[in-house]
């Protein structure tokens, strides 16, 4: 499913609408860590 923000998100002068910021994170932490994704606390653990 697509999903759609509203406006840029990340460093000033973006304006960080708190719906765009969770849109971001979430679809950012769905890419898994083989390819670039975010790396968790637990898996450190696991290397």
């Amino acid at each position: 499913m697509a999903e759609t923000i509203s406006a840029a998100s990340g460093t000033s002068p973006a304006p960080n609408r708190p719906q765009d910021v969770e849109t971001v994170q979430s679809l950012l932490n769905q890419v898994p860590a083989e390819q670039g994704g975010m790396i968790w606390s637990q898996q450190l653990k696991q290397v």
